[in-house]
């Protein structure tokens, strides 16, 4: 018991770790990814509560809280106020950011054929974990670090993936310029992400968003059987690089993308990929084919960018 909690522990500590790297541009993408609404959400929810907000000075004072680790953690279970002594000394040995740490007790009741209820259980005494915390700044970034620690604080495009539609000058012929008017609800759509590139269009009939890993990008397309959308690159930077250093998350990056989605040798000329298709047949119109690549588009950079973020970093 105390082993899988404490692994719950270091779950937690390495999330707030994480969200310490973040930019403002990481929160906003994963707070649109939940309510599934495109937009500064974190802004809109802050200046529902408090009208007087400027945007900019909000970013600016989050990124600063981030940075800082000043983030309210919270675990929630059963059973744990016998393991609190030894949870406080495990945060106090791993823990290098300003957070507040919470436990929350938690009493759950079977009634049968009713449900079960959920009860939060309030405890008399409460345990205070103490930390001493320096926070510095040094050529315009934040650092955290705790007195007494055992851990040391932590220190602080390439080539044309393809041809673009059109020729010398902008000119397009007929033909490139009917495909551009085909992608252009696509070439249009916004991200959650406000960091990623637009899309652009590339001849004969796909578009792309470049990423971060040079030489790689994410492509959506149509032809005459299947329409899909796959991670793609030059093959040493995607394969020998991204793929593999992503290799232990790939199972988890699968889960993450539509149903269907592939990950290997899955484009037809045998080079490695992540890709989700679906059959020509299974759409009524184009429309409905836009429709699809759309969020499907948005949802692999909302899985892919921040994971090539963090190698990049």
């Amino acid at each position: 018991m105390w082993e899988a909690r404490r692994k719950v522990v270091a779950q937690v500590l390495d999330y707030a770790r994480a969200i310490s790297r973040w930019s403002y541009a990481d929160l906003q993408r994963q707070v649109s990814m939940a309510p599934s609404r495109h937009g500064n959400i974190p802004f809109e929810f802050a200046k529902a509560v408090n009208p007087t907000l400027v945007e900019h000075q909000f970013a600016d004072a989050v990124v600063r809280t981030m940075r800082s680790g000043r983030i309210l953690l919270l675990i929630a279970g059963d059973g744990i106020r016998e393991d609190v002594g030894a949870l406080a000394k495990l945060i106090n040995r791993n823990a290098a950011l300003g957070f507040s740490f919470g436990l929350v007790e938690v009493e759950l009741y079977d009634l049968g054929d009713d449900g079960l209820a959920i009860q939060p259980r309030v405890i008399a005494r409460t345990d205070v974990f103490e930390r001493n915390i320096v926070i510095y700044q040094a050529d315009g970034s934040v650092g955290v670090e705790e007195i007494g620690s055992e851990d040391e604080p932590e220190r602080g495009p390439s080539a044309n993936p393809g041809k673009k539609a059109g020729g010398q000058g902008g000119s397009e012929n007929p033909k490139q310029a009917e495909y551009r008017r085909w992608w252009q609800p696509v070439l249009g759509m916004s991200f959650d992400d406000p960091d990623q590139e637009p899309l652009k269009l590339y001849w004969p009939n796909n578009v792309r968003a470049q990423l971060l890993w040079p030489g790689t990008w994410i492509t959506a397309y149509q032809s005459t059987r299947t329409c899909g959308v796959f991670l793609a690159g030059r093959k040493r930077e995607l394969e020998e690089e991204v793929l593999h250093l992503l290799s232990p998350q790939l199972d988890q990056i699968a889960s993450e993308l539509p149903e269907g989605t592939e990950i290997g040798n899955v484009r037809s000329s045998g080079e490695m990929a992540i890709k989700t298709t679906r059959a020509i047949g299974t759409y009524k119109n184009d429309d409905e084919k836009r429709e699809w690549l759309n969020p499907v588009l948005n949802q692999y950079v909302n899985v892919l960018r921040p994971r090539l973020k963090h190698l990049v970093e």
